[in-house]
């Protein structure tokens, strides 16, 4: 699972659950699908995303694409210059629980992880491998480095020009 949280105060989701056992097929066709998903949560998360299901061998993918508006989000805010996911109410199997499962969840911020209860932070973004019940923060943007460097060497020029014109 990879949130990433944008600046303009937007998410986006992609989830692949890939099945690769070769007893039981736990992930089907129709299990991939926004009816089946609603059926395990209790309102309309997933009425908005775009489900794909692929079978190769083995292996089944369903993939899950989504996006939307923080505001209408549930466990994501925005406040005070951080954006807050809180996923600690939610629930998730761990991977400790469940024989056979490995977890990749990461959530990518704007601007630098400023707060994560585990997991390894690299920047703006943290994963973790554990479970997805976690809290994190990161901070709403910042301004870029480069930024600084052009309106540094913008007020060179100008003084540099302003004192050629004067002398």
């Amino acid at each position: 699972v990879d949130v990433t949280i944008k600046s303009n105060d937007t998410y986006n989701v992609h989830m692949d659950m890939i099945d690769s056992s070769t007893g039981v097929e736990a992930l089907t066709e129709d299990s991939c699908s926004a009816e089946s998903f609603n059926e395990i949560s209790s309102d309309d998360y997933y009425k908005n995303a775009k489900f794909t299901f692929k079978e190769e061998g083995d292996t089944r993918t369903c993939t899950i694409e989504g996006s939307g508006k923080i505001a209408d989000a549930k466990g994501i805010t925005h406040k005070n210059g951080e954006y807050i996911v809180d996923a600690t109410s939610g629930g998730s199997a761990s991977a400790d629980s469940v024989p056979g499962l490995e977890l990749n969840y990461s959530v990518t911020f704007p601007g630098k992880v400023t707060e994560a209860d585990g997991g390894k932070v690299e920047g703006n973004k943290v994963t973790f491998t554990d479970s997805m019940n976690h809290k994190v923060k990161g901070k709403d943007g910042s301004i870029p480095i480069w930024v600084w460097i052009l309106v540094g060497v913008g007020v060179l020029a100008v003084v540099g020009g302003a004192a050629a014109f004067f002398i």
